[in-house]
């Protein structure tokens, strides 16, 4: 079990291998300055094509609070010269969200092939707050049945296996990247956090189908988005020097996460030394016309989670109706009863 989650962690698998230079966003990248909203097309505010699920979920994570605004389009402007900036005249660590280095101790256990699940679980054991955590998740419904508790981090590899256990241990250790506090938009924090959740799930449920790996699915659908939480960095930047009666417009908002999330992501995932294999399956997202059948491996999985966590939450919502999403996902293999069965978990 360690040993194929360590080939894909280490990008020895048989995801198809691309260069460098297509990981890294390139330096004569060019995005159109104009960041005003678009014309609606023919589906107008409905939803017809993929598109339009992506718009409307950034519109649902991008929900204002419930009091009038005073809008200002200098104030995206002053976002987006600052995404551009991140984009093309490099990093700075005070960009990016931080990596918990508990993350990286995870990773490079899983990665190193002397160590074994010993050492991964007493790295999990050193923390009592982490062992209590994921001791709690591993003892809800979804991943046990009947009245047999999991009293220890040994017993949990003994029940869940250490593919799964990983991935509930990451999913805790991440969970404070996201906890943003946003002044302007107080849904954003808690659907990108059940959005990367769902998706993550999605992608994990996907591989234990297909036979992939279990824990590096999970790993890229819990960090694809990551790109969303610099956006955000950089408005609460903005906001500080903003008048307090004058807020960001949404709408202008989500333009910019449609045209820089992806590449702000793929950034993120290479300063933070994250694996080949998981940087080359978020920056398959930003190639342009690259359908999931035209992908490999991974980057699919994450294609097709993607889209099951956003249509999701949208059907939660209300947003999109059974027949239209019926219709969107069938073509990518996927069903409402497969949907229902992975998130219904």
């Amino acid at each position: 079990m360690l040993e194929r989650l360590r080939n894909w962690l280490n990008g020895s698998s048989t995801v198809q291998q691309h260069t460098s230079e297509n990981i890294t966003v390139p330096e004569n990248m060019t995005i159109p300055v104009d960041i005003s909203v678009p014309t609606p097309g023919s589906s107008g505010d409905g939803i017809a094509t993929l598109r339009d699920v992506a718009a409307a979920f950034h519109g649902t994570l991008l929900r204002p609070q419930d009091r009038e605004s005073s809008l200002s389009s200098e104030l995206e402007l002053a976002v987006y010269k600052d995404v551009l900036k991140v984009l093309r005249e490099g990093v700075h660590p005070e960009d990016l969200p931080k990596l918990p280095a508990a993350v990286s101790q995870l990773l490079f256990r899983l990665r190193d092939e002397k160590s074994n699940t010993g050492e991964i679980t007493r790295l999990i054991n050193q923390d009592p707050v982490l062992a209590s955590s994921v001791l709690k998740v591993a003892n809800s419904p979804y991943y046990i049945t009947g009245d047999e508790e999991i009293s220890n981090i040994e017993q949990a590899v003994s029940r869940l296996g250490m593919d799964r256990l990983s991935a509930i241990t990451l999913s805790i250790l991440m969970r404070p990247v996201f906890d943003v506090r946003p002044i302007y938009f107080k849904h954003f924090s808690k659907y990108l956090w059940q959005h990367s959740q769902d998706c993550a799930h999605a992608c994990a449920e996907l591989a234990r189908q297909s036979g992939d790996d279990y824990f590096t699915a999970y790993l890229v659908g819990l960090v694809h988005d990551i790109g969303k939480l610099v956006i955000f960095q950089a408005l609460m930047k903005a906001m500080k020097l903003a008048h307090p009666d004058v807020h960001p417009d949404p709408k202008l908002i989500g333009v910019i996460v449609d045209r820089t999330a992806l590449q702000l992501s793929c950034v993120s995932l290479k300063h933070w030394d994250l694996p080949k294999s998981v940087q080359i399956a978020v920056c398959d997202q930003n190639r342009a016309g690259c359908e999931p059948e035209m992908m490999k491996d991974l980057s699919s999985l994450l294609y097709i989670g993607n889209l099951m966590s956003e249509m999701q939450i949208l059907l939660t919502e209300g947003r999109v109706e059974e027949d239209v999403a019926e219709a969107l996902l069938r073509p990518h293999g996927v069903s409402l009863e497969t949907m229902r069965k992975i998130f219904g978990q």
